[in-house]
């Protein structure tokens, strides 16, 4: 079916279109998707986003407009914008997990410290996570996660679809960056 009579239906909202429009542009949204979350979400995710993408689609038909380009181009746009916004809420959701994870850290074990000492920590432990927070993605996830986290490198795998001696190299690239920065041994 052309774009065209598929558009028609869809503004009609004739029984059936939808099945016609998703497995038409599944294959597309599902890859678009997916590179987009790559990061961040998971199988789930994109499965999930991908059926908001065509809910998207059914629901905002009526703004297609032909004059403006293709439907190949609005479904593309839809995709995108749909991802994006799923991305950047998962996003702030792990932001939110690794600084209630920082937070819960009680860094400083000895009360008989002196105020100057506690002082000096604490500028110390904003100089190491503002380093941190200077690290490339993946790395900066894998950081937190393991010495945040305290996920095994393992479940680290697991999660973003790698194998273990590139998460280790990741991480002791990422000590050897925090040794070099701060100057002291961190990890």
């Amino acid at each position: 079916m052309k774009d065209e009579e598929l558009v028609i239906k869809l503004k009609a909202r004739e029984e059936g279109t939808i099945d016609i429009l998703y497995d038409k542009y599944f294959d597309r949204a599902y890859y678009y998707t997916k590179r987009i979350l790559c990061e961040y979400g998971s199988k789930e995710d994109v499965e999930e986003c991908v059926s908001d993408i065509f809910l998207a689609l059914w629901k905002k038909i009526d703004k297609f407009d032909s004059q403006r380009g293709s439907f190949d181009t609005f479904v593309n746009v839809k995709t995108r914008t749909v991802a994006l916004n799923l991305k950047r809420k998962l996003q702030r959701s792990a932001q939110r997990r690794v600084n209630g994870c920082i937070e819960e850290l009680d860094l400083v074990e000895n009360v008989s410290v002196s105020a100057e000492e506690q002082v000096f920590d604490k500028i110390g432990e904003y100089d190491i996570l503002h380093a941190i927070d200077e690290f490339k993605e993946p790395d900066r996830t894998y950081f937190y996660l393991r010495y945040f986290m305290n996920y095994e490198i393992k479940a680290i795998v697991e999660a973003f679809n790698t194998t273990v001696s590139a998460v280790d190299n990741r991480l002791y690239r990422c000590r050897l960056l925090l040794r070099k920065n701060i100057g002291k041994e961190v990890v």
